[in-house]
Parts: C-alpha cells; structure tokens; sequence
C-alpha cells in the first residue's frame, strides 16, 4: 500500500477494522497521514524516520513498530488488481469468522440479537464482490476505427489461419489447441510459442507433461528445422539462432507438481518483478492445471472452472494465454473436429475465445500431413480448415497450398478428404534466447 497505484485502489476498502494487529494499524495511520501529504510512492525510509521523530520515548512501541515495518519492506509487490482481490478476499473471510465467533459466544445469551452477525456476513458479501462500478458512457466511446483487441500475434503455423483468425490471438483471451492423444497438441503449443517469441514477445512456457530439456529441443527443432539427432550432431547452428532471436522464452518445469491458476498468476508476477516482462502465457496443457478448489466429485465442473480462471487471469494479466485440451474418442475419427468432439466437458471450449482443433489419420500422419480447424473464434463466423504439412519430427509446420484450404462444410459429411497437392510455402524461422526452471513442487 505504498505504491500510490495500490493506496488508490485499496484505501476505500482497507480500513482499522480490518487489522486485528494494533501495529498495523498504528502502520496504516501513518501510511494515511502520509500519502495525504505526499502525490507519489512512500518510501520505507521514509516511514522509518517518522516513526524514529513520532515515538522518541515510547521506546517499546517504536521498537514494534520498525519490526512491523521491516515485514512491510520484506514483502513483495504484487499488481494492484490482484492485491485489490486478495485483499477483498481477507476481509470478507475475517468478517465471516468474526460472525461466526459472536454467534458462538452470543448465542446462549438472553439478550442475543441475530441482526449482529447478520449484518457482519451482510459486510463480508459486500467485501467479496470484486466487480468495479465503472461503465462505458456509449456516447464517449471511441471511433469505430479503433482496435477491438489489442497484442494481436499469429500462432505461427499458418498464415492463413492466421488471416482467419483476424490476425490470431490477442491480449486477454485465452486459446487452446484440442486435439486426439498424441496427435501432436504439445508440439504445436511450442511452435506458437517459438513463432511469438521470433516476433519479439516475452514468452512463458510452463512444461506440466514433459521435462524442460525435451521443451528446449523443441524450440531449437523449431528454430533450426532439423531432427534431434541432426540438431545433437551440430548444436552450433541452434546456439546461433537462439543468439539472432528478438523475444525470450523462460520454461518452468512443472512436470513434478500440479500448479492452480493462483500459482501461475504468482509466478508470472514474481518474474514482472524482477524485470522478466511476460506478455505471452503457455501451458502444456490445461488439463494437468489443478483447480483452486478440487471436488472429486464434481470433476467436470472444476474443468470448466479452470478454463473460466485461466480465461480471467489472461484479462487480469493483459496477457494472451494458449493452451491445449483432449478429444474424446469419437473425435480422433472425425475428419473435422466438432465443439462437441471436445473430451470431459466442452464447457471449456465456450469459456475459450479460440479453439482450434487439430487431427490427422493413419494415412496422413505417414505422409505428415494435418487438418487444423475453427472450432470457435469470436471475431468472425468463419470456421475454416487449413490442411499443413507436418513433419514433428524435425517441427516444420507449414502450408501445403491454398487450394487444400476449405471450409468444413465443403469436405463432406461422409468423411472424404480434400485433395492435397501443389508446392510448399515456407513459414519463417526465428530463433529464441531460451532459459528454463525446474521445479518439483508449487
């Protein structure tokens, strides 16, 4: 709450009530006091030399308040809209609890007046709502040429689709590749990843299914286009194009842990604060994320809860999230991936602003050859297929010819295949500084 941006957001629900600690309060009046004279940050020191002028003979209370203040300095900065949550979140659980302890002591009382706790849950309703009451005034909206979506960037895989796509994913949404078990979702997911990162975005990837270095051959399989034992015999050649790359990739390896929404969000905040600015999230993939709050009884629903979280931790990031989800089993025969092919719960495809579906039979996995399709975009009602030539093991994902590229209604409802044929059209590398984490707990 020294941070001017937080004491705005924060000073109207934060009040003495809220501590139970009298050192923290005596903290927050000299942080009110203060920030009421000043327009900018408050400094530690600042506040320590207050206390050292305010207090020169109460010798004990100054000695805990510098300890307070030393716990304030030793905390780390988080972003206002999160601390504005967590806060929300404090208060409203410490007035539930502080209801629930009149009830228990009062209770038994003659005179106990049940309208006491009442309006103390009535509080912590109110705390727990974390909507702002800002509006759009439609009239004072901006032109209708202004952007609608803002840190466009193309999955990489296809300009095409990325033209289908209005230029691809964007800041705050959340997109998935859904695709049968081994198919290739994990490969893919690095390919867009990769192509961000050639084009100048700070990429995070979190590994959930296979360790950081197979992460890193991927990328350098991407940057190079050559197979791993190629890439193994002549690792110069992937050194220097990690040199030549104009964006980062950092890789957590979570592989030995199951990360919640609340650890990806802390994470990605750690590394903003020391400097690594994220603006591009991948998770491989999204169904091995736990759900903040698991009901082995209701799977399903913390699915959809997870999709619904990752989706407002992409709003509240300012950041694009990509991740991947499994078919069932009717989908991996289907020639055209349907929302409802989707496995477990297809509420996460309603929650996702992009899906696309990626599949492949025996045939076209022999000569590398893949159908990616719209399942959903938001932008446009065109739920084109492209089909790309897909060699994964050396990660060259590339156009075949625009003549393959059809609309799914045209290729038929009894599973024919479009002709695939003509030249090939080579998407551009890149190259990546790659740096990785291993982690075995969250």
């Amino acid at each position: 709450m020294l941070v001017r941006e937080n004491w705005d957001v924060l000073r109207g629900i934060v009040d003495a009530d809220t501590l139970d600690s009298t050192d923290a309060r005596a903290l927050l009046g000299i942080v009110t006091r203060m920030h009421g004279e000043t327009e900018g940050d408050l400094q530690v020191s600042t506040i320590r030399l207050d206390i050292e002028a305010s207090y020169p003979i109460k010798v004990d209370l100054k000695a805990e308040l510098l300890a307070a203040l030393q716990s304030v300095e030793e905390a780390s900065l988080e972003d206002a809209g999160a601390l504005k949550r967590t806060v929300k979140r404090f208060i409203s659980r410490d007035k539930s609890l502080k209801a629930l302890a009149y009830v228990g002591a009062h209770v038994d009382d003659d005179n106990y007046d049940p309208s006491v706790p009442m309006a103390m849950l009535n509080e912590a309703v109110n705390a727990s709502v974390i909507m702002d009451s800002e509006v759009l005034d439609f009239s004072q909206a901006g032109s209708p040429s202004e952007p609608t979506r803002t840190g466009v960037i193309g999955f990489g895989i296809s300009e095409d689709m990325d033209l289908f796509l209005d230029g691809g994913g964007a800041n705050g949404e959340l997109a998935m590749y859904v695709a049968p078990a081994g198919v290739g979702k994990t490969s893919y997911l690095w390919a867009s990843a990769a192509y961000a990162a050639s084009k100048g975005r700070n990429v995070l990837g979190i590994t959930l299914e296979i360790n950081s270095r197979k992460c890193v051959q991927r990328v350098d399989q991407w940057l190079t286009r050559l197979d791993k034992y190629t890439l193994i015999a002549n690792p110069v050649i992937a050194l220097k194009k990690r040199e030549e790359m104009s964006g980062k990739i950092w890789i957590k390896d979570w592989t030995a842990a199951a990360p919640t929404v609340d650890d990806i969000r802390a994470l990605v905040l750690q590394m903003r604060q020391k400097g690594q600015a994220v603006d591009y999230l991948m998770i491989d993939y999204m169904e091995l994320v736990r759900p903040d709050h698991f009901n082995i009884n209701q799977v399903r629903h913390g699915y959809s809860q997870i999709a619904k979280s990752l989706r407002s931790l992409a709003k509240e990031l300012d950041i694009l999230v990509l991740t991947a989800w499994q078919t069932n089993r009717a989908g991996a025969d289907k020639h055209v991936l349907s929302k409802t092919d989707v496995g477990e719960d297809w509420g996460v495809v309603k929650i996702a602003d992009i899906a696309l579906g990626l599949n492949q039979n025996a045939e076209e996995l022999r000569d590398k050859i893949m159908r990616v399709n719209i399942l959903k975009q938001r932008e446009s009602t065109a739920r084109n297929l492209v089909t790309l030539h897909c060699d994964l093991d050396s990660m060259v994902i590339q156009r075949i010819d625009a003549s393959a590229d059809k609309e799914p209604e045209e290729v038929g409802s009894d599973g024919t295949e479009p002709h695939v044929a003509g030249s090939r059209i080579v998407l551009g590398g890149g190259a990546a500084n790659i740096t990785w984490q291993q982690d075995s707990h969250t």
